[in-house]
């Protein structure tokens, strides 16, 4: 593949991508860019559980039902989208099924492309590209937990550098052990088969850990609404071997129906969440897992960086590209750059901000207008909305909710205390209330003309000299003295 000289006359591409899982099945239809990675154009998600009690089974009946109703909708809406590119994955159900090249034609002919089954390093290096590039990680494992099998990847510089695959998926441990319903002895039965199988098949595990797939995502979103987590995503989110060994218990205290009714349960989930979580805790515990972080990215996602990558467009760590395509939503303002440079000068010695101050405000300038693509009038209350909308590779929660809530109280602080909960701490409150203040007069400066203003802190007043006072120079005044308990002077 020939790759554009210059990212600057690269026309985004359009692609798809379907993961046929062990348990879902997943498409996701993205537009490459430069800088920015790939952009979600649209998603559709199956329930097909392919996996069988025995792996070699062959896939047919009511299981290959499922699939014939479910792909002619998902070669629909890629059809629909035109893309340049397809890629069709297969992976553990269809691996090791008895019929699987006969499976693999099938599944094509109602796709209208070519499906093609990967291997279990395959989908363990397609999970480990998804790690390295959503958290911008050189070193650590990733442990890719689906219906059929768990893939452990071990990644050093960015390369996987040894794996192992274990017939322990969510879904066919579910279908093995818990098929007729939970009981105390078909725990103690699939504790004692995954601890087999790491007793034959020891993995290596580097630290961190990132753990992936549906059952670990579920986890996450059941563990956040427990206790009233205030980012809505589970990308990014920790939690402790401990945390996970009392929501397995809960879990393994409820009957299906009740499982079903949890804050953050998805109801087809209910079945095969209790075995995943199993299968995880024995991990963890077997290789002193204390902490486990959760990807909200997979195989899917692997496929779209490595289609990045032939095309010369992955560039820069997750982070930077969470910005660029922020950034790219609406135009930067003509003082954007006047601005910066005004906020350098602000959180320069001997000015009293914290070093976190001074970072979320260089953030918060970059993204400040992005609301004026939904409207205008309420561009700062739309900011807010778009940032709590995306998970925000590269940012940490906090970080993330932070942004959303400064770039939320541009021109009026709104933030309530009862909004203060994990992952913010409660100092939080007042780092918010002085950035957006700060956020507002840096704003309000730079589109006065005064990019050269000068700014002197002192223990009892802000001296703000600028040729041009802004506007809301009083308002200004007010939202300053709240928030940092001095006086505000504007002189020219």
């Amino acid at each position: 593949m020939v790759l554009p000289s210059s990212t600057s006359s690269y026309k985004p591409a359009t692609v798809a991508v379907l993961d046929i899982g062990s348990n879902s099945c997943r498409l996701v239809i993205a537009r490459l860019h430069p800088e920015s990675g790939f952009e979600v154009l649209d998603e559709a998600r199956a329930m097909l559980r392919l996996a069988n009690e025995d792996p070699k089974a062959p896939i047919a009946g009511p299981t290959l039902a499922r699939a014939e109703a479910a792909f002619p909708v998902f070669r629909q809406i890629a059809d629909s989208y035109r893309p340049k590119r397809r890629v069709y994955v297969a992976t553990s159900a269809v691996r090791e099924a008895a019929n699987r090249k006969d499976v693999a034609r099938r599944f094509s002919d109602l796709l209208g492309h070519k499906v093609r089954v990967i291997s279990a390093k395959d989908e363990a290096a397609y999970a480990v590209r998804a790690a390295v590039n959503s958290f911008s990680l050189a070193r650590g494992t990733v442990i890719d937990l689906g219906g059929g099998s768990v893939q452990v990847a071990g990644f050093d510089g960015g390369e996987m550098k040894d794996w192992r695959s274990l017939p322990a998926g969510s879904l066919l441990l579910q279908r093995r052990f818990f098929e007729k319903g939970w009981s105390a002895s078909a725990q103690t039965d699939l504790i004692a088969y995954v601890e087999g199988l790491l007793v034959e098949s020891a993995p290596k595990v580097r630290l961190p850990a990132v753990f992936v797939g549906g059952t670990a995502r579920a986890l996450a979103k059941l563990h956040q609404r427990s206790y009233g987590y205030a980012w809505p995503w589970p990308h990014g989110y920790a939690f402790s071997l401990a945390q996970l060994g009392r929501l397995r218990k809960r879990l393994s205290e409820l009957d299906l129906d009740e499982r079903r009714r949890l804050p953050g349960m998805n109801a087809d989930r209910a079945d095969t969440i209790l075995p995943g979580a199993i299968a995880l805790e024995r991990l963890c515990i077997a290789n002193s897992i204390d902490r486990l972080v959760v990807s909200g990215e997979g195989v899917r996602h692997g496929v779209l960086y490595e289609l990045l990558e032939e095309r010369g467009l992955l560039a820069g760590d997750a982070r930077s590209r969470s910005l660029a395509s922020l950034s790219a939503l609406a135009s930067a303002p003509p003082y954007e750059e006047a601005a910066l440079q005004l906020a350098a000068r602000i959180s320069a010695p001997p000015s009293p901000l914290e070093s976190t101050t001074g970072e979320m405000l260089e953030l918060c300038l970059r993204l400040h207008r992005i609301g004026d693509v939904l409207g205008h009038e309420r561009f700062d209350r739309s900011a807010e909305q778009m940032i709590m909308s995306r998970e925000m590779a590269g940012f940490t929660h906090r970080d993330a909710l932070l942004i959303a809530y400064t770039l939320g109280s541009f021109g009026r602080f709104r933030l309530r205390r009862a909004a203060v909960r994990p992952p913010l701490h409660p100092d939080d409150y007042k780092l918010v209330e002085q950035t957006s203040a700060l956020l507002q007069l840096t704003v309000a400066l730079a589109r006065a003309g005064g990019a050269e203003a000068r700014v002197r802190w002192s223990a009892e007043r802000l001296k703000i000299d600028t040729p041009t006072p802004p506007l809301e120079a009083d308002q200004l005044a007010r939202r300053l003295k709240s928030a940092f308990g001095v006086e505000v002077l504007f002189s020219s």
